[in-house]
């Protein structure tokens, strides 16, 4: 593996604790806690940052891991400067003294201004391969030695499975030197020396052992790797190596498959140099492109851009993600008019002139679906009344003309 820097400065992405690095904008503050040992099971501590999915352009930072640092109390790894707005893609990976991953964890992370993300690593994910063949294909990546979808909580994305936890008490510590700890919903092991004998210390593998007569500190030899198997013992804690890291070619050594074992995880599972759709392995799987309205997504010429059919007929609200029924008023349906009334409402019997109703029905178009309101019309309306009998003033007769009441004859008394 590469050297492993107390911290590393890549591209425009700068850990913060370097000196000649400076950083502006949102920062992303990473800690990590997590069961596995440091300096057993894990020397070193890699985080590395992606506006999109883990692939190219990811920035990382390298942090050695001592035997006396307490990472199940949790300790910062990684601070990243000038991070833009927007859904990021985060991993940070715990690596061995051969440069293999012991564990990993990927997450999004919800960056609006200043943010801190603390990344939970549980034992039971160490030498976990997500997704399981019975997971979803989104489940691609370790909590809790089960595999999850790493948007789980972030905008509603995904939904999360159910906590292993919610108090330490819930955490029964698989040793008798160790005392369970609740963080984020899944369940540590954290070891407590003080369960033990004086002469003995708590392994969080094999509980209370013989103290190291060295107490596991010593000078850290500047001599290379030798090709034995690795020692089990406690490491040193000498400082830390500060040369630069190597830029050699990815490791195919055996620790990576023969092809890719996910295609949209954002990692190069078989180590080729090429990932997800990149990689000719994933030809045919499913990805995600982003876009839903252009339906389901598989690999196809080295991208995700094979799509099925539209999931829609009509209207296809990206923003929700759902079929709508209709864009505007007019996808709604025409104005209907129910019939017209009898006409009504004269003001005498020879008036010639009043009012009448119908029922109108109007349909619109709110949030992609159609509603409808009802109101009333009224207009004017006529008849004839010409020649229809009449009274005059004193029940005089008459008869209907030009809508108004004139004399029918003359009779004695009434005008004529």
């Amino acid at each position: 593996m590469g050297r492993l820097a107390s911290w590393v400065c890549v591209g425009a992405l700068v850990a913060a604790s370097l000196p000649g690095c400076s950083s502006s904008g949102a920062r992303l503050l990473v800690d990590l806690r997590t069961d596995l040992r440091p300096g057993v099971d894990f020397v070193g501590v890699r985080t590395e940052y992606a506006e999109t999915r883990l692939g190219s352009g990811v920035l990382r930072a390298e942090l050695l891991a001592r035997s006396d640092q307490d990472y199940v109390d949790g300790l910062r790894v990684a601070e990243f400067g000038e991070v833009t707005p927007g859904t990021r893609w985060l991993r940070v990976s715990l690596v061995d003294v051969a440069g293999e991953v012991t564990a990993s964890r990927v997450t999004l992370v919800r960056v609006s201004g200043d943010v801190g993300v603390t990344v939970v690593i549980t034992r039971e994910c160490a030498g976990v391969v997500c997704p399981a063949p019975s997971d979803a294909p989104e489940r691609t990546t370790c909590s809790g030695g089960r595999c999850v979808d790493p948007a789980c909580g972030v905008d509603g994305a995904a939904s999360c499975d159910p906590a292993n936890c919610t108090t330490d008490a819930e955490c029964g510590g698989a040793l008798a030197c160790a005392r369970g700890v609740c963080v984020e919903g899944e369940c540590l092991n954290a070891p407590d020396d003080a369960l033990c004998a004086s002469s003995e210390t708590c392994d969080a593998v094999l509980g209370c052992v013989a103290r190291p007569e060295d107490g596991g500190v010593g000078p850290m030899d500047a001599g290379p790797m030798d090709a034995g198997p690795a020692d089990t013992g406690a490491p040193d804690t000498g400082a830390p190596d500060t040369g630069a890291p190597d830029t050699g070619a990815p490791d195919t050594g055996p620790g990576c498959p023969a092809v890719e074992t996910a295609c949209m995880d954002g990692v190069d599972d078989d180590c080729d140099g090429f990932v997800d759709c990149a990689d000719s392995d994933c030809v045919g799987a499913t990805c995600d492109d982003g876009v839903w309205c252009n339906g389901s997504d598989t690999c196809a010429a080295g991208s995700c851009s094979a799509h099925a059919s539209p999931p829609c007929a009509r209207f296809c609200n990206e923003t929700a993600r759902a079929c709508d029924a209709c864009a505007t008023d007019v996808d709604c349906g025409a104005t209907s008019y129910g019939s017209w009334s009898a006409c009504g409402g004269y003001a005498s019997t020879c008036d010639t002139t009043g009012r009448r109703s119908r029922s109108v029905t109007t349909h619109v178009c709110a949030a992609g679906s159609c509603g409808s309101s009802a109101s009333s019309q009224s207009g004017s309306c006529s008849r004839s009344t010409d020649g229809n009998s009449c009274n005059l003033v004193g029940s005089c007769p008459g008869i209907c003309a030009g809508g108004g009441c004139a004399p029918d004859g003359c009779v004695a008394g009434c005008p004529c």
